[in-house]
């Protein structure tokens, strides 16, 4: 790369590519994909199946927390509230409460 003055006098980038360079590029880009073996298939899918079965338990575990919540604080359907796979708190379905955040019931010192 070089740098070329701009009229503040700071320097500014300009890129220089050679042949070589889009050679390497396109070789990158051209790279073969993994073709599984029938062993390695069979592994995949024994491991997916297990890593299903985790999920469904794990549910399962969530589902039976939030039950237990709602019968000891006595507020209709509580439950987790989940983003993107992260739970940020807890609240419930028909809105009769505030969303408590994960960083409040995360506090320490506080009850």
């Amino acid at each position: 790369m070089q740098d070329k003055k701009t009229k503040k006098d700071q320097p500014v980038r300009k890129r220089v590519v050679d042949k070589e360079t889009i050679a390497l590029a396109s070789q990158i880009v051209k790279k073969e994909k993994t073709k599984f073996t029938d062993k390695q298939k069979k592994i995949l899918k024994e491991e997916w199946s297990d890593l299903r079965k985790l999920e469904v338990k794990f549910w399962k575990d969530v589902t039976k927390i939030e039950k237990q919540i709602q019968k000891k604080t006595k507020i209709k359907d509580t439950e987790f509230f989940w983003v993107n796979g992260d739970c940020l708190g807890i609240g419930n379905v028909s809105k009769t409460m505030e969303l408590v955040a994960s960083y409040e019931l995360e506090k320490k010192g506080e009850k």
